[in-house]
């Protein structure tokens, strides 16, 4: 350590001792923060009207939140050593041309929550290694073209403008923010996208604006780094297959209260997958009437909720919408009044679903072959109101004892009946403790059924068998009777014995059975005698 450093600390402990030993804990306007930390200064009041001028030079981090100054003034340029400034919740309708100039080290600047109403070519200037800037809550409405130019924020990675009055951005507002990762541009009235930093741009946020009229089909197209994206409340009703062109690496989508009739990727299935990185979806308060197949181009989709769809209509899932969705492990639908029924196996092939809620829908029944109920860690059903009777008697059978759990505790309550639905007061007969229901009552009838049709079936057999062979066996007895006679005929008219055989024996109408086939009333002089 030369004598130069020495001769430094030294000084610094001699002005620590007499100069910041006045401020931390002495002065009813500013104060430490911590006691002990004299670069950390806090300074709240509403008598401060303006920016305390005898603060130590290198103070490093700066509090005037919550006073009533008025103006951003040259007087910060005597603590060229400050890194956060925070400027918030004043009344500052004016910053000075080059306020911030000398404030080379600057990170943090806070202006939420105040009176700005323009923002001058300027009023960042100096600012070249300002990290995030907070401008949150203002009126402004326009913003110079030039206000990032010439090295002012070339270091910028957080910006946001959210809750002002701007309706338009000057298309080369952002081209030198070369660094800029999260911009939030959300509750404003902007109408259109400009240029956009396409190389670093990491979340985007435009909710509540007008977006809806754009003529782009494809305005993100250049953001290819782009990971989160918000468009709520933007009155979007697109449905261009291009419309998320170049999000390949997206990973968080919200489109909550548009007026989608569909979702704004169903043709995709025939296209590119844009989506194919996407984990997390939001899709609420839209005018929806059905999901079929358009989640099948977000193969890697984990969270997705589906809330408040204000079409009056049934709304209509296919039964093969998450057939791809493999790494589903959280699903909430809620607050579709149209959603009348789920599809059988519609949730059965998620092996990685853990979390459903099914909050406040139009459902009515639940069905064991929707979903693999016990595979569940969190089921929410409040505001269901389902037919408690034998339909959901399947819950109680021994196999779902991990999902009954979670089901009583959903509150779910009863259409025909006042209260909250309790699974031993089903309308069902109960034995041994174990409810009979009403699918195995229904296999008992068959079962008892077929049985009865065997029964039957083996009695009529047995008897046309029996029949059969009592028939043959009178015929037999019959014959031998027959047999066991001799016939003699004698015959005044014939006297040559080689007719006999030819008249006994002709074939006419008699049994063949019987020795005497012939018709005897042809033979009015034949007598016959039996010895």
């Amino acid at each position: 350590m030369d004598n130069f450093s020495s001769i430094k600390i030294l000084i610094f402990i001699c002005f620590y001792s007499v100069v910041l030993g006045d401020i931390c804990g002495l002065s009813s306007i500013c104060d430490c923060d911590p006691i002990e930390d004299p670069l950390n200064v806090i300074c709240q009041g509403d008598f401060l009207t303006i920016i305390p001028q005898d603060l130590p030079p290198y103070i490093q981090n700066l509090s005037l939140k919550s006073t009533m100054i008025r103006d951003c003034d040259s007087t910060l340029g005597h603590y060229t050593q400050l890194i956060h400034l925070d400027l918030s919740d004043n009344q500052i309708f004016r910053i000075s041309p080059s306020a911030f100039s000398r404030l080379s080290m600057l990170e943090t600047l806070n202006l939420n929550h105040n009176y700005l109403n323009v923002l001058g070519a300027r009023n960042l200037e100096g600012l070249s290694h300002l990290l995030r800037l907070h401008l949150q809550e203002n009126t402004l409405s326009e913003i110079h073209g030039s206000v990032f130019s010439q090295g002012a924020c070339s270091s910028l990675t957080s910006l946001d403008l959210s809750q002002n009055k701007l309706n338009h951005l000057h298309p080369n507002l952002f081209q030198n923010c070369h660094q800029l990762q999260i911009l939030d541009l959300s509750h404003n009235h902007l109408t259109n996208i400009v240029d956009l930093p396409s190389s670093s741009l990491v979340v985007l946020k435009l909710d509540g604006n007008n977006l809806g009229g754009m003529q782009s089909n494809s305005p993100f197209r250049r953001l290819n780094k782009l990971k989160t994206l918000s468009l709520n409340d933007c009155k979007l009703h697109h449905s261009s297959h291009d419309y998320f062109d170049g999000l390949n690496e997206l990973r968080s989508l919200f489109l909550e209260d548009n007026h989608f009739l569909e979702l704004p990727f169903v043709n995709h299935v025939k296209r590119k997958m844009y989506l194919k990185e996407l984990t997390q979806l939001k899709i609420g308060s839209n005018v929806l009437e059905k999901i079929s197949t358009e989640l099948t181009v977000m193969p890697n989709l984990k969270y997705l909720s589906i809330s408040g769809c204000q079409n009056k209509k049934e709304f209509i899932i296919d039964p093969d919408t998450f057939k791809d969705n493999h790494h589903l492990h959280e699903l909430s639908i809620r607050s579709c009044h149209g959603l009348m029924s789920l599809p059988d196996n519609l949730l059965l092939h998620l092996p990685s679903l853990q979390s459903l809620s099914l909050r406040g829908n139009g459902l009515h029944r639940l069905s064991p072959r929707t979903a693999d109920w016990n595979a569940l860690n969190y089921l929410d059903l409040s505001d269901t109101q389902l037919f408690c009777d034998c339909s959901l008697s399947w819950i109680l059978e021994t196999n779902y004892s991990e999902f009954r759990l979670l089901f009583e505790a959903s509150n779910v309550t009863c259409l025909e009946k006042e209260g909250k639905l309790s699974l031993d007061s089903l309308d069902c007969h109960m034995k041994h403790g174990s409810l009979l229901n009403s699918n195995t009552k229904y296999l008992k009838f068959i079962i008892l059924a077929g049985v009865c049709a065997v029964i039957l079936l083996l009695g009529a057999g047995m008897y046309l068998y029996i029949g059969k062979h009592s028939n043959e066996r009178r015929k037999s007895i019959h014959r031998r009777r027959i047999n066991k006679m001799d016939i003699s005929v004698i015959t005044e008219s014939v006297s040559n014995p080689s007719e006999y055989k030819d008249i006994l024996y002709e074939d006419n109408d008699y049994d063949e059975c019987s020795p005497l086939r012939g018709n005897l009333s042809n033979f009015p002089d034949v007598k016959t005698s039996v010895l």
